[in-house]
């Protein structure tokens, strides 16, 4: 029995919506990731390069009513991937990572609390996990729905409050929950 090393090349668009589990009202906010792998009938290798888009979050002293939620990150990575044969229209996954990214910023607009919560941090290793599921539209098309962890280092806790400033412990990793949708075609 021959194992090809000839792999497939494919690319992947996956949108979706990121959310954390650290606050009572977590922020929920956009992603965009775009994905390169080669392909084996039972494994794949990848490069990811992932974009948390939500808002930089506006926090006023005067009028905590005003306060709006803040969720920004950046990561890219280097992934492995273990499948089902291709030859089967629905195909599970599992897939993880390792890249170096940044949680620009994270927080709450608590409505009740003197000061919202927030998380910043500095560029760093991150790690992403996840599980999924897709299927083939066409030879070369295929759709998929994946649910993943991304963990940002280097991450500080602090406090948005002009007069007393940031605390200076913090949680070190963060969590983060992805939920995406993948199209993805072979060339």
């Amino acid at each position: 029995m021959l194992i090809s090393l000839a792999a497939a090349l494919v690319w992947d668009l996956t949108v979706g919506a990121a959310t954390s589990t650290r606050d009572a009202y977590p922020p929920v906010a956009p992603v965009l990731s775009l994905r390169m792998a080669a392909d084996w009938p039972t494994a794949a290798a990848a490069v990811r390069a992932l974009a948390i888009l939500g808002p930089e979050g506006n926090w006023d002293w005067d009028h905590p009513e005003r306060n709006e939620d803040g969720f920004r990150a950046w990561g890219l990575l280097a992934e492995g991937e273990l499948h089902h044969s291709p030859t089967t229209p629905v195909q599970g996954f599992v897939s993880a990572g390792v890249g170096v990214g940044r949680l620009e910023r994270l927080s709450a607009a608590q409505r009740g609390f003197p000061y919202p919560l927030a998380f910043e941090g500095e560029v760093g290793p991150i790690f992403r996990g996840g599980l999924g599921v897709r299927v083939a539209t066409s030879q070369r098309v295929r759709i998929g729905f994946e649910a993943s962890v991304l963990a940002f280092t280097r991450v500080e806790h602090g406090v948005t409050d002009p007069y007393f400033g940031p605390t200076p412990e913090g949680p070190g990793v963060l969590g983060v929950l992805l939920f995406l949708v993948r199209l993805e075609w072979a060339r």
